[in-house]
């Protein structure tokens, strides 16, 4: 179970975003979060990850508090256990598609190799492998958001964050993701942040953040 327990955080003091807020993500379930922007659903995934820690309260990866883990085991959480798609993609635009998929084993703290099976499998799933040598720099706004998320999914991390995944990609496609993140949720951690209604509609545990 991955779960938040009486959560608080707040970017100002009188301007709080989560109060006493709990939630619990079970494994092999697709998890839901919707609501209007600026709702604190993306620090929501953050706080998930790793990344943002709350002001009170604690979060649970397996029974262990990962913000009271030391700081190596909290780096192998984030880099190990957890990988993102972010609205911005974060990625590295002066470098190939190929590099900017693998570059969660060039930073995961502990030496993995990849599975070049899988690989081929997402990039020709999401039609990536025509551009796999070219700067992301050159790609389009869609095909962009296709490298970012198979470079969540690459490593196959136990806990997969996605924010608004999909947004940029024309039905057809859009619809082949929903069915590759439907399908790797059925034993994974895997939390989608969307307005989506498709989204909303795949699943039966999703949580309103308003």
């Amino acid at each position: 179970m991955l779960s938040v327990k009486k959560m608080s955080f707040a970017y100002r003091p009188r301007v709080p975003i989560f109060a006493w807020f709990d939630l619990e993500i079970a494994q092999g379930e697709l998890t839901v979060l919707y609501g209007p922007s600026w709702k604190g659903k993306t620090t929501l995934l953050k706080i998930l990850g790793g990344l943002r820690e709350p002001q009170s309260g604690a979060v649970f990866f397996e029974k262990q508090n990962i913000y009271a883990l030391p700081y190596d085991q909290l780096l192998h959480y984030r880099g190990n256990v957890v990988w993102f798609h972010f609205q911005d993609y974060g990625l590295l635009y002066d470098c190939s598609v190929r590099d900017n998929i693998l570059l969660p084993f060039a930073l995961a703290p502990q030496a993995t190799t990849c599975d070049s099976e899988w690989f081929d499998y997402l990039v020709d799933y999401l039609q990536l492998h025509p551009f796999l040598e070219t700067n992301v720099a050159d790609l389009s706004g869609g095909q962009q958001e296709r490298v970012s998320l198979v470079r969540a999914m690459i490593h196959k991390p136990r806990v997969l964050l996605l924010d608004e995944p999909g947004a940029n990609l024309h039905k057809p496609l859009a619809q082949k993701l929903y069915a590759l993140i439907q399908d790797y949720a059925s034993d994974h951690y895997v939390v989608v942040a969307t307005h989506d209604e498709h989204f909303i509609s795949m699943t039966k545990h999703s949580c309103s953040i308003d």
